[in-house]
Formats: C-alpha cells, sequence, structure tokens
C-alpha cells in the first residue's frame, strides 16, 4: 500500500477498518471503505473540492457517454504502459478510474489508488468502487503517499503540484496529464464571454521529459435540457460568465460545441 500517514510520514498499514503508522497515529475508514488523509491546516475552506450537486451533475452527464472516446483513448494509453500501481489524483466521482477498470481482467496485478481533496467526490466514488480501489480524501499539493511507490500518476483536469509528482513517482514511473485542448467546449464560451479566450496547453513540468502526445477531439451534440444544465454545472462554468447568457443556455433543448483534450505523457528526466 502506498498510503503516508499526512502527520508524519510514516508508512500506513490497514489495521481492521482503521489505517496506522509506527508513531501511532490512526485514520478511521468511512463506511463507504475511504480514509481521510486530509489534515484541517491543509484545507482552505470546511469543504474544498467540488461540492455533491457538481458530482452528480458529472456523473449524470459522462455516464451518459458525452466524453466517451476521451476515456478510450486515455485507456488505450494507460494499458500500452503497464503499470503496477496506478494512482488518480483528483478523480472526482471516479468516472475514469470506473471505465479503465472495465479494460482489465480479474487476475491483473495492478493496484489502483484513488484521492481527491473534495469528501463528497471520494465518498461517490468510494460507494461504486470500493472493491476494486483504495480511496483516500486529500490534497493533491500534500500527497499522503510514500517516495518512489507509484509507477504511474494520472491526473485528469485536476491541479497539483509537481514536486510531489516527481517524489511519489517511481524512477522509471510515468506521469499521465489530461488538459484541455485550445478549443475546448469554445461555442459554449463564445456564449457565456464577451472575448472567449482559447486553452493554453502547459509547459513541459520541470525534471520531466514529454514522451507522448494524444490529442482527442469530437464533435459534441446535446440534444436535451438536462444534459445541457449537466454540462454547466459540472464545470468551472457554474460560476463564471454572463449571468442572463447562461440562463438562455439553461433553458435551451438542443447544443453544439467541440470537446478538444490533449493527453500527454511524461517521464522523469534521464529515464
Amino acid at each position: 500500500m502506498i498510503w503516508s500517514c499526512p502527520v508524519c510520514s510514516a508508512h500506513l498499514v490497514k489495521q481492521d477498518r482503521s489505517w496506522r503508522c509506527d508513531q501511532g497515529h490512526s485514520f478511521d475508514c468511512a463506511k463507504e471503505g475511504y480514509v481521510n488523509l486530509l489534515l484541517a491546516n491543509q484545507k482552505r475552506t470546511a469543504e474544498p473540492g467540488d461540492t455533491r450537486e457538481m458530482m452528480i451533475h458529472r456523473r449524470a452527464f459522462l455516464e451518459a457517454g458525452a466524453f466517451l472516446p476521451l476515456s478510450k483513448a486515455l485507456n488505450q494509453v494507460i494499458q500500452s504502459l503497464q503499470p503496477k500501481t496506478l494512482l488518480d489524483c483528483g478523480c472526482g466521482e471516479g468516472y475514469y478510474l470506473q471505465q479503465y477498470l472495465k479494460t482489465i481482467n480479474t487476475e491483473s496485478e495492478l493496484t489502483v489508488f484513488g484521492l481527491d481533496i473534495s469528501k463528497e467526490a471520494v465518498r461517490m466514488a468510494s460507494k461504486t468502487l470500493r472493491e476494486h480501489v483504495n480511496f483516500s480524501v486529500a490534497s493533491s499539493f500534500h500527497l499522503p503517499v510514500m517516495d518512489a511507490s507509484v509507477d504511474l500518476l494520472l491526473r485528469v483536469f485536476a491541479p497539483g503540484d509537481i514536486a510531489e509528482v516527481q517524489r511519489v513517482l517511481t524512477p522509471e514511473g510515468t506521469f499521465v496529464l489530461v488538459v484541455p485542448g485550445a478549443n475546448h467546449l469554445f461555442s459554449l464560451k463564445e456564449a457565456l464571454y464577451q472575448t472567449p479566450k482559447v486553452h493554453e496547453l502547459p509547459p513541459v513540468p520541470e525534471g520531466f521529459v514529454c514522451e507522448r502526445e494524444v490529442p482527442v477531439g469530437f464533435d459534441l451534440h446535446l440534444e436535451d435540457n438536462e444534459s445541457i444544465r449537466h454540462l454547466l454545472a459540472m464545470t468551472p462554468f457554474v460560476w463564471k460568465g454572463d449571468r442572463k447568457a447562461k440562463e438562455a443556455l439553461e433553458k435551451l433543448t438542443r447544443f453544439s460545441t467541440r470537446a478538444e483534450f490533449m493527453i500527454r505523457v511524461y517521464r522523469h528526466h534521464g529515464h
């Protein structure tokens, strides 16, 4: 197991329904199976991360198959890397892990972990996937993870600290990052903003080399009002943009836009 104590960084071992370190710190498992390793001083708000309402909209939108082309491309990338230990950092309600787990056989030696700063997200993910994934509530900027213990660290649209990624990856490990492409949901932005901007791809993080880029793009045709509202509510658009324009979009029964993503595979520089 890869979890480390968020207080003293010692290795955590599961005993009955708790995770304990040899310094005597203990963290109880919730009834849904996850463990909360987020310390109070790592929280900026009482309930950090995405809300339950956002998660419900996201799960409904994703399970309807809207981003399935991205999921399939991501699955192929992960399969090609053949990790033994996979950590989804910012796992949300668990959709991309769930889709990947469908592609592997039951005898796989893969051990899967997921963490998110949102307790509601982890609760939903663990309810669905607790038999296959070890979940924790934790910050991507203070990973409660042992040094050099992860073969593949996955981050899908989530923030995080690159020094922490370097620390927890094995020397031969890979960092798989998924970010929006340049024109992702651009027609939606045009409806909400006076001067919409294209997404800029992030620079290669220090200490890494980009081994592979996989662009994914497809037209997204939303054919009912519920799907449009799910999309608006699951993204940062829920807080941003012109209020009247957002209200008008929420009343539409049909909307088309372009979905664009970039999957990048990074390795430690020199490996």
